[in-house]
């Protein structure tokens, strides 16, 4: 019985835009001009945790401000990976949140090399985007719809570009964008072009032409509040000597490391008519930082068909090709180690998405809305070699893997393979969806399935003796099995004649006999091909009741998952012992209570007033985070070592969070004001890669402390807020308004890590966990705008950034706890000194020109 209702939960999404048919009413047809004005408010309207934030190429703060000031939503901030990663409520990364450039999953794995500095690489999902092409972003937490919903744990983020009819008013051919951002304090100057035609054709037939460019020059080696610059150490040095001061310098990065020249272009193509619209589009990307250089392709095609009177058809489709690679010279320093040779990192990931929308009237002047669609992603993680001989933490410099005069212990230790860099493999998602959306009266319904499937392919790097060993026992195995059963089980007959040919084959090219007529292999590592599949049920319910145009109460549940990713599964610094292929997927059961209301003419004919309060409870299982296991390595029964290794795996106990997220907005022509606040508990676990050691430790285990850079912490502030206030003079052409932000307690990484022991009479060490600690609250941060269009569609712009000149931090910002933040020197103490110095810029003056014609 149970069985099937679960068939039936699966089944009757998809089959209820068939169950009944009717003829809806025409669509409403809204203007560019209404659609761009009212797209920031339509938030408000919407019964869910979503928010928008439009407005980019007048903008003077950084994209990683704009996303800050949506309550719920962060960034990652790393200066070394040339992206935006977007935090959603404590949780980042590819799958728990959803970041999406015009449709499209962003799977791209940003790593780092080692900076000038004592710091180590640094890792990161993220997303390869120039913010001057951006015409919005739409941000969802807790619940999901459509492909949004497609491998999401907690929530989407949808960044899209400007098409043709952005640029181009109705009744022109011809449309242009510019700007222009200069500024003191080490902001570099940057420019943004795009121009864009259109034709229009008899039968409301057109075609348009876009194509733009972006070049932006950002430099880190700023003054931060009060006078000194970011990069001088906040510790006094005097009386050191060179050496010393090397390893005592507390400055948080190295300038040059992270200067960065990102060069961008957008190109579109397209084509529309009263019933259907089409775009071709190319999005290029390209930068030097970190070590590295970047460069993203993204090549696109979007196709929308639909006819005001067949309720029937909506069709949408996407075919999607993102390619990016990081391209590091040789000498580069990663965890420590140089590369030889150059060494080049890929990911491809390909996008379709199909699908179709139905509307229908139901009695009692009910309508339905139901979407069902089709998705898949399949990408790819590969390099041009293997690293894995150079990034060795057991190894040497100059020493190799493998060798047939190494015997012991330490040549067992030393020909541990390692895939702890950009793990090569294959991740593939396919998904099936139905959205259903019911309206009656004041009433309305949202509820949303997905049925995905799963599956990663990745390697396995063996360790040649012990897999011969293993192979041995397999075989004695099967062999007295095969006797007993005098050789009538062919499945058992077909494995051990295949495990006999390859250990065979293994042995002719890696062992030879040696002159006492025993065999010696060679001490090497080779991969094995491996995998794990699954699938994944989720769903999203959501109630609303339009009591009031300012009061509208809803409330949601979801059930969601995120599968495990290449880099966890595949992660390995101890030959195949951290490769994890029993990972569950993370899943998530959210509930979520708000109330939002929007409504023109509240007060006077010009003002509207707009909020929305969400409180939600989220519980999350087998969340996914590292730890350093201590381990015996066995061959056999024979126990080689007691080793260490980084393992991912599942937590234990339940994830916790809670939290409330306020917006409000409300201009009435001359004034307005903006507020958004944040309060927040999350009680995830730290991965032990969250934190990282200087590089060039003497030890294997100093270079294990690194963590190699595959992570960093990602919970919230336990609160945090902004508030703009502005006026409006000369008909809304002089606009000056002032914004104060606020970041509660944070947290960041300790250095030294915690033993947990085994409890047991031996006591010994089995695992190793990071610690945390508090980041103290922030001062408020005041900015001051004042923007004038002295003619039409030309915006001048002057921003005063942190107007107080405050020394403040900015929360889960990758330096906070970089290696340059602690230190031990007994010229200066005889404890660990740990600094709160990663401080933000100080003081700013920033300038903008933009026309749009």
């Amino acid at each position: 019985m149970h069985k099937s209702k679960k068939k039936w939960g699966y089944i009757l999404p998809l089959l209820l835009p068939f169950c009944s048919y009717a003829e809806s009413t025409e669509l409403d047809v809204i203007s560019v001009e209404t659609e761009a004005f009212k797209e920031k408010d339509k938030a408000f309207l919407k019964q869910a945790a979503s928010s928008t934030r439009t407005e980019f190429q007048t903008a003077t703060q950084s994209l990683d401000s704009v996303l800050r000031s949506v309550p719920g939503t962060f960034t990652q901030i790393d200066k070394s990976s040339g992206t935006v990663s977007v935090n959603v409520r404590g949780g980042t990364g590819f799958g728990r949140v959803n970041t999406m450039i015009d449709g499209v999953s962003q799977t791209f794995y940003a790593s780092s090399a080692d900076s000038g500095s004592r710091n180590s690489s640094t890792s990161q999902f993220g997303s390869l985007i120039d913010p001057g092409f951006l015409s919005r972003v739409e941000i969802d937490r807790g619940s999901f719809e459509g492909s949004h919903g497609a491998n999401t744990l907690l929530g989407s983020a949808h960044f899209k570009t400007i098409g043709v009819n952005d640029l181009v008013a109705a009744g022109r051919q011809l449309g242009f964008m510019g700007k222009y951002l200069w500024g003191s304090n080490a902001t570099a100057p940057q420019v943004l072009g795009a121009v864009a035609f259109k034709r229009d054709f008899e039968n409301e037939r057109w075609l348009g032409l876009l194509y733009g460019f972006s070049e932006r020059h950002l430099s880190q080696d700023y003054r931060i509040g009060g006078g000194r610059k970011v990069t001088e150490s906040s510790i006094d040095l005097t009386g050191l000597d060179e050496d010393d001061r090397e390893q005592t310098d507390t400055s948080p990065f190295d300038a040059a490391h992270v200067r960065q020249r990102p060069i961008s272009h957008l190109a579109k193509l397209e084509y529309g008519d009263r019933y259907q619209q089409g775009t071709l589009s190319y999005r290029q990307y390209q930068t030097r930082v970190g070590g590295r250089a970047i460069a993203n392709n993204n090549y696109q095609f979007n196709y929308h068909l639909a006819r005001p009177d067949a309720s029937w058809l909506d069709f949408n489709l996407l075919l999607a090709r993102n390619v990016s690679s990081q391209n590091y010279p040789a000498g580069s320093m990663i965890i420590g180690k140089r590369l030889l040779t150059p060494l080049t990192a890929s990911n491809k990931a390909d996008t379709v998405d199909v699908n179709n929308t139905f509307h229908f009237d139901l009695p009692f002047k009910a309508t339905l809305k139901t979407r069902v669609g089709f998705h898949t992603l399949k990408s790819r993680y590969f390099k041009n070699r293997d690293p894995s001989e150079e990034l060795n933490i057991n190894l040497e410099e100059g020493e190799r893997t493998y060798d047939f005069d190494c015997y012991g212990l330490s040549c067992i230790r030393k020909s541990f393979g390692k895939a702890t860099f950009q793990p090569n493999g294959q991740h593939n998602i396919i998904t099936f969806y139905a959205d259903n959306h019911l309206s009656w009266n004041m009433f309305n319904l949202d509820y949303n399935v997905n049925l995905s499937r799963y599956t990663l392919k990745g390697e396995r790097l063996k360790y040649l003796p012990r897999y011969l060993s293993d192979m041995d026992h397999e075989i004695a195995g099967l062999t007295d099995k095969f006797i007993k059963g005098k050789g009538k089980d062919t499945k058992i007959r077909q494995r051990l004649f295949q495990l006999m040919s390859k250990r065979d084959d293994l042995k002719q090219h890696n062992c030879k006999e040696k002159e006492d007529g025993t065999e010696r292999c060679r001490e090497v590592n080779f991969t094995l091909p491996d995998s794990q599949a699954g699938k994944m049920y989720n769903y999203s319910v959501t109630l609303s009741a339009h009591l009031h145009d300012l009061f509208t109460p809803f409330i949601s549940y979801a059930k969601s998952h995120r599968a495990p990713n290449i880099r966890e599964v595949f992660f390995s610094s101890v030959g195949d012992y951290g490769v994890n292929t029993n990972l569950k997927p993370e899943k998530a059961k959210t509930i979520q209570f708000g109330i939002n209301g929007y409504r023109d003419r509240l007060l006077s004919e010009k003002d509207k007033l707009g909020y929305k309060v969400v409180y939600y409870h989220t519980h999350i299982h087998d969340f996914i985070y590292n730890s350093d296991n201590r381990q015996p390595l066995v061959s056999g029964k024979l126990i080689y070592l007691n080793d260490t290794n980084i393992l991912h795996k599942n937590y234990q106990r339940r994830v916790t969070m809670t939290g409330i997220e306020t917006e409000l907005s409300y201009d009435m022509g001359h004034i307005y004001f903006n507020l958004a606040y944040a309060r927040q508990k999350n009680d995830q676990p730290v991965s032990f890669t969250d934190g990282s050691a200087k590089t060039g430790g003497a030890s294997s285990t100093n270079r294990l402390l690194q963590g190699f850079g595959a992570s960093k912490i990602s919970v919230l502030p336990e609160s945090y807020g902004s508030l703009e206030i502005g006026t409006r003079f000369f008909e809304g052409k002089l606009d000056i308004s002032t914004t104060a932000k606020y970041y509660g307690k944070s947290k960041r990484v300790l250095k030294q890590p915690l033993a947990i022991k085994s409890g047991d009479a031996s006591d010994t060490v089995k695992e190793q966990i990071r610690v945390t600690e508090d980041i103290p609250k922030q001062p408020v941060i005041v900015d001051l705008q004042i923007s004038y269009e002295p003619i039409k569609n030309l915006v001048l712009k002057a921003e005063v950034q942190n107007v107080f000149d405050k020394r403040y931090m900015n929360p889960l910002d990758a330096n906070n706890d970089s290696a340059n933040q602690s230190v031990f020197n007994l010229d200066l103490s005889d404890k660990v000194i740990n600094v709160f110095n990663n401080f933000a810029r100080g003081r700013t003056y920033v300038f903008t020109l933009s026309y749009k014609y």
